[in-house]
């Protein structure tokens, strides 16, 4: 098993590094460790594929649970500039879907498991449904510095 931004894996060891919705769930003051973490075990111009969330991802929701601000540790808003010191050609793809809540209780239980305590997930302003959202993420890809 392998954890951010300790990776098992020796220095120059793949050609494409690939990290899908993980780094947005780590703390801040772990992302930079983790990017140069990412580009140790990468080869000299090695691809770079990540996927995350904007901040705005599911406002319309997020808007509707009080004293709660969606606000992650790497944004889609702030990808390039987070990976300046590791990467270049950079390119930050933003992507939009749109995701229906049925219910409120089905909003609810998408809210707890990313809430703390998870109770403010009761908090959720009632709403009737459906509640359609908009899911803002993005697909970001370059080649590590050599």
């Amino acid at each position: 098993m392998a954890a951010l931004p300790d990776l098992p894996f020796p220095n120059d060891s793949f050609d494409c590094v690939v990290g899908a919705w993980v780094l947005h769930y780590l703390p801040s003051a772990l992302i930079d460790a983790s990017l140069r973490e990412l580009a140790r075990v990468a080869r000299p111009g090695a691809f770079l594929c990540l996927t995350t969330n904007a901040n705005r991802h599911m406002e319309e929701l997020w808007s509707r649970v009080p004293r709660v601000r969606y606000r992650l540790s790497f944004p889609a808003e702030e990808a390039a500039r987070l990976l300046d010191g590791v990467a270049h050609q950079v390119r930050v793809t933003e992507v939009e879907g749109t995701v229906t809540f049925e219910s409120l209780e089905q909003a609810r239980e998408f809210i707890r498991p990313q809430v703390a305590p998870p109770s403010i997930a009761d908090a959720l302003e009632p709403f009737e449904p459906p509640l359609e959202v908009t899911r803002r993420a993005a697909v970001i890809t370059g080649r590590f510095r050599p």
